[in-house]
């Protein structure tokens, strides 16, 4: 897999540490609210809320001491 955006030089020893990192599972979930609340004539009321969540279950290669 190719990164979108190279962060780091070509070949430097970051660059070859996270290209080593093993991805086994993503999840996204989303919620999305909205609220509304009218009554006497021009008195309103409304809202809106989200929530964003990623999880990343990764494997980091062991280092050498």
């Amino acid at each position: 897999m190719k990164p979108c955006l190279n962060l780091f030089p070509p070949n430097s020893k970051t660059e070859r540490y996270l290209s080593s990192i093993e991805v086994s599972e993503v999840t996204l979930e989303f919620e999305v609210s909205l609220d509304a609340k009218a009554g006497v004539p021009f008195i309103a009321s409304g809202g809106t809320s989200s929530n964003l969540k990623i999880t990343v279950k990764c494997a980091f290669p062991k280092q050498s001491a």
